[in-house]
């Protein structure tokens, strides 16, 4: 073990003092000498530059210039589209039905609040009058209109 500890500590130096000993210079081939672009004898002339399509150091000091295009009212306005609002949801809804002690009862929901409800009881105001798996639940409020709500699906 203590040979294992000498083999890498001295592996470590020697790496170390390769590193420290390489040249500080670029890694790779020596880079060509290029020449210079020749340059013309005549002075450049701004009929001789290429134009830009917009002055990069102008946009902060120039004031923008809108053009103002006179726009002319339709003759006939387009008429609003009222839509009639959506009909207000039922003041319960049936959740579901369930079997509870050997009795169908109804699933009953109004604001987040859920009730069970059998042939006969009432919840929200209402007394289940009939309850049918299929067809759904018949109920009678206070003053004696009916409601018949379906499960949802």
């Amino acid at each position: 073990m203590r040979r294992l500890a000498l083999v890498a500590v001295s592996l470590l130096a020697a790496a170390t003092a390769w590193w420290a000993a390489r040249p500080a210079g670029p890694i790779g081939p020596e880079p060509r000498a290029t020449r210079p672009p020749e340059r013309s004898a005549a002075p450049p002339s701004p009929a001789n530059e290429p134009r830009l399509a917009r002055d990069p150091f102008a946009f902060a000091d120039a004031a923008r210039v809108v053009e103002e295009r006179a726009v002319e009212p339709p003759e006939h306005p387009a008429p609003l589209l009222l839509l009639p609002p959506p009909p207000p949801p039922p003041p319960l809804r049936l959740a579901g039905l369930v079997e509870r002690g050997g009795r169908l009862q109804a699933v009953l929901a109004r604001d987040g609040e859920v009730a069970l409800a059998a042939v006969g009881e009432a919840a929200f105001g209402f007394t289940v009058v009939e309850l049918d798996p299929v067809g759904g639940v018949l109920l009678r409020d206070a003053s004696g209109e009916t409601l018949k709500l379906r499960a949802e699906r």
